[in-house]
């Protein structure tokens, strides 16, 4: 093999593992950002480009992000100029949000971390009022839910009560009571809070193709 070709089949294995770790990314229910010291966007990952065509808390000017509530766009830019700054030895990661009553009722809350000393910072998103979105053929398959227990189990992750899941659910609160005991047999947990711990910080939260 020629010194030419050893380059192209080089850079087409880069190419490789580069659109390989995209598809990675875009799985994950949080945002994922990769930045430079500017704030130009190298890389965003599906959820990302979805809070920014949602318009309410990122924008991307000029390929640069910009994040639209005011008190964290402060916070963002100096965390970005402590991890960016030359020769910095303080902090590898800084965590920063924001209020509803900050933007129009939209919680934003990110970290920003430096992944080696003068490469690109990842920023990790994650709107805290938006629905969660489980994917709940994954929930069947993690833990042999049947359709209507997984529904049970992805309402009870985001309800304050089995009331209020049932209701949402439009089924009787004795019945999703029922569910529930079924999913938590199969699940092996034996209180609702440790059943939302376990769905939302865990496989469930995946964005896996079709």
């Amino acid at each position: 093999m020629t010194e030419p070709e050893t380059r192209a089949d080089s850079r087409e294995g880069a190419t490789d593992r580069s659109e390989l770790l995209g598809m990675v990314l875009d799985c994950i229910s949080l945002g994922v950002v990769l930045i430079d010291s500017a704030a130009r966007v190298a890389f965003a990952n599906r959820a990302a480009g979805e809070i920014f065509r949602q318009g309410r808390h990122l924008a991307l000017r000029r390929h640069r992000l910009s994040i639209l509530s005011p008190i964290c766009a402060r916070k963002f830019r100096d965390a970005l100029g402590e991890l960016s700054c030359p020769g910095a030895r303080g902090r590898r990661t800084i965590v920063f949000g924001s209020h509803g009553s900050e933007n129009g009722g939209c919680d934003l809350h990110g970290v920003l971390t430096r992944l080696r000393g003068s490469g690109p910072l990842a920023l990790f998103l994650s709107p805290s009022n938006e629905p969660l979105e489980l994917d709940l053929r994954l929930l069947g398959r993690l833990w042999g839910l049947t359709p209507t227990e997984g529904r049970v189990a992805a309402s009870l992750a985001e309800s304050e009560s089995i009331a209020k899941a049932a209701a949402g659910l439009a089924i009787r609160p004795e019945t999703a009571k029922s569910h529930l005991k079924q999913i938590f047999q199969k699940t092996g947990v034996r209180r609702q809070n440790a059943l939302t711990r376990l769905i939302c910080g865990g496989l469930a939260t995946l964005r896996l193709p079709e």
